[in-house]
């Protein structure tokens, strides 16, 4: 600003002289802030087990200031934590506590300079004939070096172990990215991308294709035993080519492209990163659904078809009758599935790492708990197939092989055990992680409880009013209590099992670990398929549309024949009208 004491002084300035003697009154600057949901969200993220990565086209300050908002980074030293503490920067002595065994991990470079000492010197020996923009650059580096705590000290990519939290997080920008990561066909160098990516959190000035050589080397590594899951956001028409690569592409319902939105799989409808955590969350949930319903089936089919295979080999009668396991078949798919399905997710799923393209669709966990509870309930069946008659002081349903013979007790307290145990199993089968407490959420369904119960009122009717055709007879309250209090104790014994060590059952009884083959021919005709599909579907919609212009036309055409008629008819009506007014 400048002042003038008269009004009209202002004209007499030669315009050259106009920009002198100004006066500083303020600096404005504009900040698009972070949303105030979106720390937490990442913060969940992290401790899910996703390494959250940022790639924009802002400068290197920038992007590093965000990060840390975000909670990509770390705070810089001296700011303040959530929880009131002070954040430090990792001096030597820290890093060497914490890298003990990493000799490499000591080095210290800045991410706009190589990994070699001879760029090391070529810089210092070209810093006296640098450029204005140059040393002002070079200023700004080594303000942010100072300045920035963890983010001023950057890891070489020697270290002889790749393990992602091995070393400080890494700040680079996208040419010196391309510069390490491309050849001179713009090929990736994987070897030395895989130095690098494990580190990597954020990417400044980058542009859309380092997008997609960040996804593609993230596909294509093979540091972990689990190959990586690779996620991506963007809503411009550029980054479509990585949302098509990743293997889930998020794209923007408000702001982004049409083009963005056809490439994803999914597409954010709020445009909140808060909405890929319920994304990971649901996803868990339903993974979770489909393995707690698999482990009770084999639970409840390893029992069913063991008990009426052998006592039918054993006593020339099968213990569960054609029409029971019919009625059990259905209130183990349906019900049992309609129940197990409905579990809401819980941030208890964000608690644990994520499941790795690898991992067995029946973990060793889910099998120890098949075995086991099935090795229960058989011996809970054949102890009351042989001896329950004797312990209830009932007939001997053994010896009534007759068809046409009516239900005994004995059998029907065999089937109700049966039934009441797979029902409160359910229970046992809404974990899958080696949870010690069958309850533990459990009362927050009420859709499963409500199952639950329907499934308890049904079996009470079929047992006392199902008579000959469900091969069953009406049991006493006693002999009622004797059924409750026996299959209750599939819930301790289910804790009691949850306890015993997984490890004692080999990894090569996991099922569906084999890791997927990918074929590139049939990768290659099913493109070759989809585009094909794309483009018939693409040809349809030009041809209805012509349909319906052609429709909208012919229609006009007609209404407006149709109005001449009318115009027509009411002229010649008016004249006759007129000729008989005449007569």
């Amino acid at each position: 600003m400048r002042h003038f004491d008269r009004e009209d002084e202002w004209e007499e300035v030669e315009a050259d002289d106009l920009e002198a003697q100004l006066s500083l009154v303020a600096i404005v600057g504009i900040e698009d802030p972070v949303r105030p949901e979106v720390p937490a969200a990442i913060a969940k993220c992290q401790r899910a087990g996703i390494t959250v990565r940022m790639v924009t086209g802002d400068n290197l300050t920038t992007a590093v200031s965000i990060a840390r908002k975000c909670g990509i980074l770390p705070p810089a030293p001296g700011s303040t934590h959530a929880d009131g503490s002070v954040a430090v920067p990792i001096n030597e002595h820290t890093r060497n506590q914490l890298h003990p065994d990493d000799s490499s991990a000591t080095g210290d470079i800045s991410e706009y300079d190589a990994a070699d000492d001879d760029d090391d010197d070529d810089d210092d020996n070209n810093s006296a004939r640098a450029s204005p923009q140059s040393r002002l650059l070079r200023r700004a580096q080594g303000h942010l070096h100072q300045h920035a705590g963890t983010f001023g000290q950057y890891n070489t990519f020697e270290s002889a172990s790749h393990q992602p939290d091995n070393g400080p997080p890494v700040c680079i920008e996208g040419p010196e990215f391309r510069r390490r990561v491309l050849d001179a066909s713009g090929n990736i160098i994987q070897a030395e991308f895989d130095r690098i990516w494990p580190h990597l959190r954020v990417m400044a000035r980058s542009s859309p294709q380092d997008k997609y050589t960040l996804v593609s080397g993230l596909l294509g590594s093979r540091l972990n035993t689990n190959p990586e899951v690779v996620a991506v956001t963007g809503d411009g028409t550029n980054d479509s080519p990585a949302l098509k690569r990743a293997d889930v592409g998020f794209a923007m319902g408000i702001s982004g492209t049409t083009v963005a939105k056809d490439a994803s799989d999914i597409i954010l409808m709020d445009d909140n990163f808060n909405s890929i955590v319920k994304a990971v969350m649901w996803g868990r949930n339903v993974y979770d659904s489909i393995a707690k319903f698999i482990q009770f089936q084999l639970t409840v089919n390893l029992v069913a078809i063991i008990t009426a295979t052998l006592s039918a080999i054993i006593i020339e009668k099968s213990a569960l009758t054609a029409i029971q396991l019919l009625w059990v078949n259905l209130l183990m798919d349906s019900l049992a599935s309609l129940a197990l399905a409905t579990e809401p997710p819980s941030e208890d799923l964000l608690k644990r790492q994520p499941y790795g393209r690898n991992k067995a669709l029946i973990s060793r966990i889910m099998l120890r708990n098949i075995l086991f509870h099935s090795l229960y309930q058989l011996g809970v069946m054949f102890t009351l197939i042989f001896v329950g008659d004797k312990i209830l002081d009932i007939p001997n349903g053994r010896d009534n092989s007759d068809d046409h013979a009516p239900p005994t007790q004995h059998f029907t307290i065999v089937f109700n055990v049966f039934v009441l145990s797979q029902i409160l199993n359910q229970i046992n089968a809404r974990h899958i992680h080696n949870e010690h407490n069958p309850f533990k959420h459990c009362f927050n369904n009420w859709l499963f409880l409500v199952i639950l119960a329907g499934e308890l009122a049904m079996q009470v009717i079929i047992v006392e009013f199902g008579g000959r055709a469900f091969s069953v007879t009406p049991l006493t309250g006693m002999q009622w209590g004797f059924c409750i209090v026996l299959a209750l104790f599939v819930l301790p014994v289910g804790a009691l099992i949850s306890w015993i060590p997984v490890g004692i059952l080999p990894k090569r009884l996991s099922i569906g670990r084999k890791p997927p083959t990918k074929d590139a021919e049939g990768s290659q005709w099913r493109k070759l398929w989809f585009r094909s599909t794309k483009r018939v579907q693409t040809q349809l919609r030009v041809v209805h549309a012509l349909q319906d212009n052609l429709y909208r036309h012919r229609h006009r055409v007609s209404e407006t024949y149709k109005a001449l008629r009318r115009a027509s008819s009411l002229r010649r009506d008016s004249g006759l009208h007129q000729q008989y007014q005449q007569q």
